[in-house]
């Protein structure tokens, strides 16, 4: 899916394939900009290799936001369940911090609190950091679009849902 400036929503491609493979998420990407696309001020990938390798080559201009949808529950799956809300409250203290000065002093925040109790919760956290604040560089005019792959998640599960009824 794409955004244009006035906030609409475009679909760029849909297809099978093999996941997030870098060969499959190369091709995707080299067809997209072989049919004209230029590269785009910011895109959203979740944590898959290949796809992060495959982006990186193919829209080097672009700057790489990390979806902050996965990224968190990434972090919070490493927490017991007891701590989640209150670590939930300072994960987005940082990633919708109002500004990128505000965002690291809340990391560091973040990291001094939870780094002796929570050690992989952190680690994780601290891991690709700067593509999770991507998006404080751009103008807040879609800030809920700009920040999660979820724009694209219904589609996988209808996909899903169709297959089983109509193979």
């Amino acid at each position: 899916w794409g955004i244009l400036c006035d906030g609409r929503k475009v679909l760029l491609s849909i297809r099978h394939g093999n996941k997030e493979s870098y060969d499959n998420c190369l091709e995707i990407f080299r067809d997209l900009k072989k049919r004209g696309m230029n590269d785009p001020v910011l895109g959203v990938t979740d944590g898959a290799p290949g796809m992060t390798k495959a982006f990186n080559e193919v829209f080097h201009k672009t700057l790489r936001e990390r979806c902050l949808f996965h990224k968190k529950g990434n972090i919070l799956s490493k927490v017991p369940s007891t701590i989640i809300s209150e670590m939930k409250v300072d994960l987005n203290a940082v990633y919708y911090a109002p500004d990128r000065k505000a965002a690291l002093r809340n990391a560091q925040e973040f990291i001094q609190k939870y780094r002796l109790q929570y050690r992989s919760a952190v680690e994780c956290f601290e891991d690709d950091l700067e593509a999770c604040l991507q998006h404080l560089r751009c103008p807040a005019k879609h800030p809920k679009h700009i920040t999660t792959t979820n724009l694209v998640e219904p589609s996988f599960g209808e996909e899903n849902r169709r297959r089983k009824d109509i193979p």
